[in-house]
């Protein structure tokens, strides 16, 4: 892959490779990444250092500390959602609850109440039928930031 490879050649990479299908705009950014480093070194790089490349910037870059283990979600009267779950810690299991008007700021709420800090969503991107959230089918990103003071 080169410079010239562009957003699709990257993004179809990732896709046939390692099975991940990138939004538009992270497809956008990752390829400007791609770019620079060919443009840098004049050479090519290989399907394993874009998958470096794409690992050291979005990780995971160490092992994950929290397990989610189960969850449901209830609808509410009043068109809300209650998500509870099911997270392994390495030292106890934790049962979390949070209310929302959508399944991500139910989950969002339900991590505020462990960390004690607000979270808020601030990007999204759903592709493909939404059925639950750990189908195969479904695939949705979201940048969640620490939103301290707001």
């Amino acid at each position: 892959m080169n410079s010239q490879s562009g957003k699709s050649g990257t993004a179809w990479m990732l896709e046939q490779n390692h099975g991940l299908k990138l939004p538009r705009a992270l497809q956008q950014v990752f390829s400007r990444h791609v770019q620079t480093i060919t443009d840098q070194s004049g050479r090519e790089i290989t399907l394993a250092q874009v998958w470096q490349l794409f690992r050291q910037l979005y990780g995971p870059h160490e092992q994950a500390t929290h397990q989610l283990l189960d969850y449901r979600t209830e609808s509410l009267n009043d068109n809300r959602i209650l998500f509870h779950a099911q997270v392994k810690t390495p030292k106890r299991t934790l049962m979390l609850k949070g209310e929302g008007n959508g399944l991500l700021s139910a989950a969002a709420n339900a991590i505020t109440s462990y960390v004690g800090e607000p979270l808020t969503i601030q990007d999204i991107h759903w592709e493909g039928k939404m059925k639950a959230v750990l189908q195969p089918t479904f695939f949705a990103r979201a940048k969640v930031r620490r939103a301290i003071g707001e």
